[in-house]
């Protein structure tokens, strides 16, 4: 056999101790991993309704926060639209400004405008489909100055305008107190 002979057998012997350790240091690694992994507490998923209480108060406290937006923005638009366009005269209503006063004040035009343009963007915000159908009302009633030619023309004018931001305004007062009722930061024991 000669030399091939003698050294293959040390060759096996020395591959046979090194794996063996080899193995065992796996073997070890292996128990110690296991080990851990006993020792430290299973990561807890969120439950499925903890996610949708979550879910639920989020769009809460969204739809309440565009609720209070839309109804100040409406309030806006209405105060400067009804003071440019339907002033009052004692009790009766005089007509559009721009007609009957010889134009409207660029400044009061400017905010009545830039108070629709927020009330525009809010609308699309607000959840309920009857509620924002009522603030679409209120705000398109509130825009029929353009159309009035006479003071008969503005008193009804003014008097759809009125109607029509009273019940928005009413609904919008309705929605945010139902949504403030339960709200989890409302400390009061009962709805109001």
């Amino acid at each position: 056999m000669g030399w091939l002979g003698t050294h293959w057998s040390a060759v096996w012997l020395l591959a046979a101790f090194v794996l063996g350790a080899g193995f065992n240091m796996l073997c070890d690694w292996l128990k110690g991993r296991r080990a851990k992994r006993r020792e430290e507490p299973p990561a807890v998923a969120p439950e499925p309704v903890e996610n949708t209480r979550t879910e639920h108060e989020r769009r809460e406290v969204f739809e309440l926060q565009k609720l209070i937006d839309a109804h100040e923005a409406l309030t806006e638009f209405a105060r400067g639209t009804f003071n440019a366009y339907f002033p009052m005269e004692g009790k009766n209503i005089a007509g559009p400004n721009y007609r009957w006063r010889g134009g409207v004040d660029v400044r009061i035009m400017n905010e009545v405008s830039e108070a629709g343009l927020r009330l525009h963007a809010l609308e699309g915000l607000v959840l309920d489909d009857r509620i924002r159908e009522l603030v679409r009302t209120a705000r398109a009633s509130l825009q029929l100055h353009f159309e009035v030619a006479t003071v008969e023309q503005a008193k009804a004018a003014f008097n759809y305008a009125a109607t029509a931001l009273e019940e928005a305004q009413s609904a919008l007062a309705q929605r945010i107190r139902e949504i403030y009722g339960r709200s989890p930061t409302n400390t009061r024991s009962e709805a109001f």
